[in-house]
């Protein structure tokens, strides 16, 4: 399959809010935001303990790891402040600690297990996205990235671009 290479534009989709909670994230549900990302990934990243769900561990275990830091509150900062981010063969099924980094704007996250790309619809200043080699299906989350120029989703089940027109 050749990579696709697609402006979002068009009807735009609602983007999934992330709601405010208190404590940890549920395996099911929203992580926690204020809008602040260093801080919200500080708190989610030490409230994640081994009894988490292990997808959401995994998301939180990789982005602490690429962001070199040694602590979760210098992690949030170190990943806040970076435009790019490449969680690629990370292993990866839970979107939803990335969704905190709204000022992403290139993101690689090709050969996970990706399923759900709804988290991603809050990452409104993306302009470059991979996905190759996941397990998504359904690009309608991405309608709200109009700033997306290049995105590459090969060898996932996708069947239609028809959303993101």
């Amino acid at each position: 399959m050749k990579t696709l290479y697609t402006r979002a534009a068009g009807a735009l989709l609602a983007a999934s809010a992330l709601l405010v909670t208190h404590g940890a994230a549920r395996a099911d549900g929203p992580v926690p935001s204020t809008g602040r990302p260093a801080e919200d990934f500080a708190a989610l990243c030490n409230a994640t303990g081994p009894d988490a769900a292990p997808a959401l561990r995994a998301t939180v275990d990789a982005l602490r790891a690429v962001s070199g830091a040694a602590t979760c509150e210098d992690a949030g900062r170190a990943l806040a402040a970076t435009s790019f981010l490449d969680l690629h063969g990370k292993g990866l099924s839970d979107l939803r600690p990335v969704a905190l980094f709204t000022g992403l704007r290139t993101l690689d996250l090709g050969r996970n297990a990706i399923t759900d790309l709804a988290p991603l619809a809050t990452l409104t200043e993306l302009t470059a996205l991979g996905l190759k080699e996941n397990r998504a299906a359904d690009l309608a989350p991405l309608a709200s990235l109009r700033r997306l120029t290049s995105l590459s989703v090969e060898a996932n089940g996708v069947v239609s671009v028809a959303p993101l027109a």
